[in-house]
Formats: C-alpha cells, structure tokens, sequence
C-alpha cells in the first residue's frame, strides 16, 4: 500500500471534489499580446490569487516568475495566461475560438516547434496540439484523429519529462489511446499516473490527477479483458483512501466517501466484463437506489442498463438508457446511453426503429466522438 503522510492528507484536502468527474479538464493556458504572464493560483486558504512577470521554470513543483524568490506551488496553479507568444500561438487560439480546428492544429504545431519562442510557451502549444484533436472529435472530426493525438501527447511527455503540465498530458495520453481503441494500453498509462499520487501537497500529481485518472484506468482494463489489473488497481486506490476516512475531519470525510463510492462503483463495470448479468443488476441497482451524487447515480443507471440488456430483459433496459441519456451530463455516460439505447431498440424492433437508431448512433458520433462509446457507435451505423 503506498505509504500515507500528512502532507499527502493536505494534498488531498482541497482536491477531493474535482476527483470525481469522470472526465475532468484542467484549464489551460491562454495568450495576450504584450503583457507579462499571469498566473492564477488558490492560496493556502482556497482564495483565489494572481501573480504577474515573467515565467523562467515550470516544473512539477511549481512555476517561478523572474526577479521572485519563491515558487508558486503547482497544485494550486488554476491557469495561466502568456503574454510573450509567436504570432502562431495567439493565430491558433483565434481558429480555436472560431472551430477552425484544422487551422488550429496547424499553428499549435507552428508554434511548439519554434525554437524562438521559449520552453514553457512550446510546452503549452505542443500540450494544445493534442487537446485541440480531442476536441475536433468531440465536433465530429473523423476517429483518425485519436492515434494524431496520441502522437502528440507522447512528444510531450518525451520532450518535458518535468513540465507541470506533465500529468495532465499523460492523463489526456491515456485517453486518446482508449479512444483510438488500444483499452490496455490506457489502462496502463492510467494506472502509472495514480501511482504518481505524490506526498507532497504541492505537487502537479494532485489527488484529483490522479484518482480521475486511476478510475478512467479500471474502466479500461475492464473494457480490456484484464479484470485482474483492474481489481488491482481498484484495490490500491481503496487502500490509499481507507486510513485517511478513519482519520479525517467532518468535512473532509464526506468527500473521501464520494471517492470511495466511485471507486466502489467502478467495481460494478468488472461485472459486467465478465458477464455476470445478474450480480451486475443487483449490485447497480443497490447503487441507483443509494444516498450519492446524481453523477454516480445516473452512472449506476447506465450499468444496471447493460446489465438489463445482457440478461435479456431487453425492454426495461430500454427503458433506463433513455432515462440516462435524458438525465446525465457527463459526456461518457450519455454517449453510452445512446449506444445502449440504440443496440436495445435494434433488438425490439419496434416501429420506425431504424430511423430512432440512426438518429441516436448520429448523435453519438458527430456530438460525443471524443467518447468510448462512439467507437461502438461509428461501428453499429455502418451496418444499418
């Protein structure tokens, strides 16, 4: 079991909250011409700060400013803005604005391989790069935009090994490759990123990195047939959080149960790889029916819909993917509503069934492409 400090309870503290969105974004640098960089950061007690100057170093510890004689620690860095970028970089963010996605890309490469420009400014661009193909596919850009990115979150890591933008790209790695269909490779990537979870509360591996990531991992291996790196994984993280629920203040012992609770709840999509059709059912519904967050439960829905689907019990199954995919917000979970919606519908043969399922597998594609479902998606509209 990793090893718990006091520092690493600090470190939890104030991240616990985020760690539970099943696809989190960290914001990411922006810039304006002729102006110093700025950096915006929560201090010791939650209050938003900002500081002004020139970056020098940014590193997982922290971003340093020119002529300062301290940090600032980069698990409380929340964005930063540069002022001094090439041409190409404020070019790209305008494509970006506009959803000129292509345009974009383009200048984001211009820009992370301009050697003129300075390091963490390259950084960013490159990290941008990646980011920007993500979001082509999440507008309906073709599903060859994955291994792109791939491409380009794997240059990063290589080029910045200590960047504090190093988790966030090894996070976003891990994605495109479940998204480009390599669901082991993910799991992987994923699994060493939530063992970066640092001791130090002000290290860029904060626990919101790294839970999200440790629990977009499972579901890869899971997706992958590796039930064992899963349970594993899932094992470490209980672990991890298990000493500190004993031992935490009020306030902070809520959130820690909202992390078990999705790590308990990612138990259940083991089930389902393993087609135990009937425990699945069971243990989701025990889980809709819990005190937790909608997210969770909208989430829980979803799997006790597979669930349904897999015994057989084709119309109610139907029926609680249309609930989530009315319900939900997290892009994951809807995109998978629409693909279970549609595949259950597929087998009722209803009237006009056709027609709803196209429509649904459309919407899943050219709205949710960015999302592990809409690779089954993609390929359930080819046959039609």
């Amino acid at each position: 079991m990793m090893p718990i400090s006091s520092s690493l309870r600090a470190a939890l503290k104030p991240a616990l909250g985020a760690a539970l969105s099943l696809a989190f974004a960290l914001s990411g640098p922006a810039s304006a011409s002729e102006r110093p960089d700025q950096i915006f950061y929560l201090d010791r007690n939650g209050n938003p700060r900002t500081q002004s100057g020139t970056i020098t170093e940014s590193t997982l510890d922290g971003v340093a400013l020119e002529g300062r004689g301290s940090t600032i620690d980069a698990a409380t860095i929340t964005r930063v803005v540069f002022g001094d970028v090439p041409s190409a970089f404020r070019d790209a963010e305008n494509y970006l604005a506009r959803g000129d996605f292509e345009n974009a890309l383009q200048q984001f490469r211009m820009a992370a391989d301009d050697s003129e420009a300075r390091q963490v400014v390259r950084a960013a661009a490159r990290l941008n790069a990646g980011r920007t193909l993500l979001r082509h596919a999440q507008f309906g850009g073709p599903a060859t935009v994955f291994a792109e990115a791939v491409g380009e979150f794997d240059t990063f890591i290589t080029d910045y090994p200590t960047s504090r933008l190093l988790p966030e790209a090894r996070t976003l790695g891990a994605r495109a490759r479940r998204l480009n269909g390599d669901a082991q490779a993910a799991g992987e990537l994923g699994a060493a990123v939530f063992d970066e979870l640092s001791t130090s509360p002000d290290d860029a591996y904060t626990a919101a990195i790294c839970f999200d990531t440790g629990l977009a991992a499972a579901r890869s291996f899971y997706a992958a047939g590796d039930k064992a790196a899963g349970d594993a994984l899932l094992t470490r993280m209980q672990d991890t959080l298990t000493p500190l629920l004993g031992e935490a203040e009020l306030e902070e012992r809520d959130r820690l149960r909202l992390i078990s609770d999705a790590i308990s709840l990612t138990e259940g999509w083991g089930m389902l790889a393993d087609q135990r059709w009937g425990q699945a059912a069971t243990f989701f519904s025990g889980k809709v029916r819990g005190d937790t967050t909608p997210g969770l439960r909208n989430a829980a829905r979803l799997g006790h819909a597979q669930a349904l689907l897999g015994q057989g019990n084709t119309r109610e199954a139907q029926i609680q993917f249309a609930t989530v995919s009315a319900m939900a917000t997290d892009r994951d979970t809807i995109a998978a509503a629409l693909v279970g919606l549609a595949k259950s519908s597929m087998d009722l043969e209803d009237a006009d069934t056709k027609e709803s399922v196209r429509s649904w597998l459309t919407s899943c594609i050219e709205q949710y492409g960015d999302t592990p479902a809409a690779g089954e998606a993609r390929g359930l509209a080819s046959d039609l």
